[in-house]
């Protein structure tokens, strides 16, 4: 696998990646095309399963906080 080329690419084919899960294969490559990606970048990511692929979303989501798993409350009487 390469890496991406850049973070305008990598978005492009995130969202194209999110308009196959909504609407499909074929929406999604219809969107890829008209933004510009290479057709062979298009085959070669929509052709892998969802599983190999690098986690997407439309949502950032955080990094759980270490402290918590460590720390643990008591209570003074």
């Amino acid at each position: 696998m390469t890496r991406r080329f850049d973070a305008h690419t990598a978005e492009k084919i995130g969202i194209a990646l999110l308009t196959r899960e909504a609407f499909g294969v074929g929406a999604s490559i219809t969107y890829a095309l008209l933004s510009g990606i290479s057709p062979c970048l298009i085959e070669s990511v929509l052709s892998r399963p969802r599983e190999q692929l690098r986690d997407f979303g439309s949502l950032p989501r955080p990094t759980p906080d270490r402290r918590s798993s460590k720390t643990t409350t008591t209570t003074r009487h």
